[in-house]
């Protein structure tokens, strides 16, 4: 009886056994299921603004990438699956954000959103689990990068991958990226929180010794009157960085746009860093849908590093009062100018806050021609510009000009720049400090109002330009009123620091021989003021009429001034000392 029940146990025993190991069988032969979200969007910014470029479409239609309906789908908690409908499969979405959820056994499906048509409408989709990473490689979405194959839609695609999670990294790794080849192309769209990073963005203008190589990121279109990406309204936090972006074609080209209509939503917290745009028309283009108004918000732009080559209307072009930039460490090679070409670097024809710096520009390896303007002003507000300077150019700055009225409300600022070409100034505020300029290199008008203080329009004979120059290509001549340096022009001189004649010398009458400090003012001292004082036998001899001194030993109502006094107050009249 023992022996039965013994037997008995372990048959049960070795059959659990048996069972166990076939439901652990079963278990592991079950595919996986991969969690798949989004939201039904698209990114196309429209040109005529008050309109966001993030738009919501339907219910999203999913398939194999196959065009075969798949059937092992199943719904995330809470939701459901609508049933396969003429062998379609379609996911319910949240009525308010577009956000959808679903699990499938595959690692990727097509995802069709109805506002789209055709099968160029498909997205192709990846499972929440591959793409944990916050960097999305290009290449996933079927991108070559070959400079052969027009990559625009798995581009775009990508771009809708990283909009519906809200944001992300999207990598292109090295090589050239077509865009734009089919059909009607006005750009990609940006959508916020987006960072398009490059492996590289070594620009092919044959300014380097290297053979022309793919060990590089670029985006090219080949067509005229495309762009390479697009902002518009509702966009915040979009960074570019490491890329090159190239144009075939000049004509109506830009390599980024960013278009808003004023009264519309703003867009901000834009980062470009190590980008280079070569060979388009404008290179980065900023303004208005409408340009009755132009106040749509573009704020807080950062250009850092960036390199804008050959472009032929300009590098930068900003038209929007409501805007703010810092542009810094970024360089401007400009094409020869023409009727067709203004070859500006950067063209502010309305703008608000601007700090350029560490910044330089001009034309590049023309014989006998220049680029066009460094920087061209027509309306701006604050605008500083520290620490740069621009060679070659057919104007290093030109504000204002007519019809444009300039403003004074608001200063232009140059801080330690190097600036031998024009500058042409109009109805403005202009502050300088520490500039180096070439000889009558700054033409203010009867509007402009001038503070100078530390500039120089000429190089000390003992130093040169060059310290192997002797004599010097501007050579400071002494003479208070000499037409070769300083402010050119009508412009009004409210204040300007002294100049001596050579830093190199100690002599007394250094202080009246030199450019003098000029107060363009109405004068009031709230302090005691002293002059300069002089015994009698070393009063300067050519003293500039007006000049006031102490005289130590001169006599009283003196005129002319004679010595044997206690001292009194000195004046150039008429060619002679008068004493007090």
């Amino acid at each position: 009886m023992k022996k039965a029940i013994i037997f008995a146990t372990l048959i049960s025993t070795i059959c659990g056994f048996i069972f166990v190991f076939d439901v652990a069988k079963a278990t592991a032969q079950q595919p996986q299921q991969l969690t798949f979200e989004g939201k039904s969007i698209v990114v196309e910014v429209p040109d005529g603004g008050r309109k966001c470029s993030v738009t919501y479409g339907q219910n999203p239609v999913i398939s194999n990438l196959d065009g075969s309906t798949p059937s092992d789908l199943t719904a995330c908690v809470g939701g459901e699956l609508y049933k396969p409908v003429a062998g379609k499969v379609t996911i319910p979405r949240n009525e308010v954000t577009g956000y959808w959820c679903f699990k499938g056994s595959k690692d990727s499906y097509a995802i069709n959103f109805p506002f789209e048509n055709g099968t160029r409408g498909y997205k192709l989709w990846f499972s929440k689990e591959r793409t944990e990473t916050p960097f999305i490689n290009v290449k996933m979405f079927g991108a070559k990068g070959d400079g052969v194959t027009d990559d625009t839609d798995a581009i775009k695609n990508a771009i809708a991958f990283v909009a519906a999670r809200q944001g992300a990294t999207l990598y292109f790794p090295n090589g050239q990226f077509l865009v734009g080849g089919n059909g009607e192309f006005k750009g990609l769209g940006l959508p916020s929180g987006i960072t398009v990073l490059g492996a590289s963005s070594l620009p092919q203008g044959g300014l380097h010794n290297y053979f022309e190589s793919k060990q590089y990121t670029q985006i090219k279109v080949a067509k005229p009157n495309q762009r390479v990406f697009r902002i518009g309204e509702c966009t915040s936090d979009v960074k570019l960085q490491n890329i090159a972006l190239k144009a075939d074609s000049n004509q109506g080209t830009y390599g980024i746009e960013a278009v808003g209509a004023g009264g519309g939503t703003p867009s901000t917290q834009m980062n470009f860093q190590d980008v280079s745009f070569e060979g388009f028309d404008i290179g980065f283009y900023a303004h208005n849908s409408d340009t009755k108004f132009a106040t749509w918000q573009f704020d807080f732009v950062r250009v850092q590093h960036c390199y804008f080559l050959y472009n032929r209307t300009a590098g930068i072009w900003v038209d929007s009062y409501n805007t703010d930039w810092n542009i810094s460490s970024s360089t401007f090679l400009l094409p020869s100018v023409s009727a067709t070409s203004p070859s500006d670097g950067i063209k502010l024809a309305r703008a608000g806050t601007i700090m350029i710096e560490s910044t330089f520009g001009g034309g590049l390896g023309f014989t006998n021609q220049r680029g066009g303007d460094f920087l061209e002003v027509e309306v701006a507000g604050t605008l500083t510009v520290m620490n740069s300077g621009s060679e070659r150019a057919t104007t290093s700055i030109k504000y204002g000009a007519a019809p444009y009225s300039g403003g004074r409300s608001y200063p232009l600022t140059l801080v330690n720049n190097i600036f031998g070409d024009p500058i042409d100034l109009h109805s403005i505020i202009f502050v300088s400090m520490g500039n180096t300029y070439g000889a009558k290199t700054v033409q203010a008008d009867a509007r402009t109002q001038i503070y100078s203080t530390g500039d120089r329009f000429c190089y000390d004979a003992t130093q040169g330009f060059a310290p192997n120059e002797n004599p010097p290509r501007y050579p400071c001549s002494g003479k208070t009123n000499d037409g070769a340096n300083g402010f050119q022009g009508a412009g009004k001189i409210i204040f300007q620091t002294g100049q001596p004649l050579d830093v190199s010398q100690q002599n007394p009458s250094i202080r009246v021989e030199a450019r003098p400090t000029i107060i363009g003012t109405e004068t009031r001292f709230d302090a005691p003021v002293q002059l300069a004082p002089f015994a009698f036998n070393k009063l300067p001899a050519a003293a500039p009429a007006g000049t006031m001194i102490f005289c130590t030993d001169c006599q009283k109502n003196s005129s002319p001034c004679k010595a044997g006094g206690t001292g009194t107050l000195a004046v150039s009249i008429g060619r002679q000392w008068d004493c007090k």
